[in-house]
């Protein structure tokens, strides 16, 4: 990761106006050094971003106050938090690649609902987070249903109970503040639904 982010520094130097770059930071490992890492890629000309992996397998999830540093930094810094699509529970899947296919937008996803849920963008407002290439087709019922449950909707009145006071606003506020999508080779269904999502 650290080879990979000295080329892009580099790369992104020639012309760093048109090249944005996004450092590949892989927070699970060493949190430390992550901050490290991210402190030196967002004083580098061009580099805006860092990328973290979407699943944290053995590790604390993004939810945990272990990654807290982290996400100061990054928001201190101005760095966005990505995430890209591509990896998923492939030990699961066999050699059934439609499962894959159909299953990978959810863990594309799931660590900005972990960091959305659990009040992290509340913690720090000025979190910036990024889904890729995970398509948009999810977001609008997702949203509506954090909606739901966090508003206390008629079919969660007992679990709204147990979650109210986590979040001061509905998931869909942060969302539209702190969240954004990078939705490469967009359908035609999901540009109807920008006017849910959020352009």
């Amino acid at each position: 990761a650290r080879a990979h982010n000295r080329w892009l520094a580099e790369f992104c130097a020639v012309n760093p106006v048109r090249r944005a770059g996004v450092a590949l930071v892989p927070i699970t490992a060493d949190v430390d050094r992550a901050i490290e890492e991210i402190e030196w890629a967002a004083n580098q000309p061009g580099i805006r971003g860092i990328v973290i992996p979407t699943m944290w397998h053995g590790h604390p999830p993004y939810n945990d106050p272990h990654y807290d540093r982290v996400w100061a930094a990054c928001q201190d810094t101005g760095m966005v938090v990505h995430v890209h699509s591509g990896e998923a529970d492939f030990e699961a899947y066999n050699d059934h690649i439609g499962i894959y296919v159909s299953e990978v937008p959810f863990w594309t996803v799931r660590p900005m609902f972990h960091l959305l849920l659990s009040g992290k963008f509340e913690q720090f407002p000025g979190l910036k987070f990024v889904c890729t290439e995970s398509g948009a087709y999810w977001a609008e019922d997702l949203l509506w249903k954090a909606d739901v449950n966090f508003g206390g909707g008629h079919t969660m009145k007992k679990m709204a109970a147990k979650i109210r006071g986590t979040l001061s606003k509905l998931p869909s506020e942060y969302f539209g503040v702190n969240c954004f999508i990078g939705a490469s080779t967009m359908s035609k269904q999901e540009l109807r639904q920008r006017y849910a999502i959020g352009i």
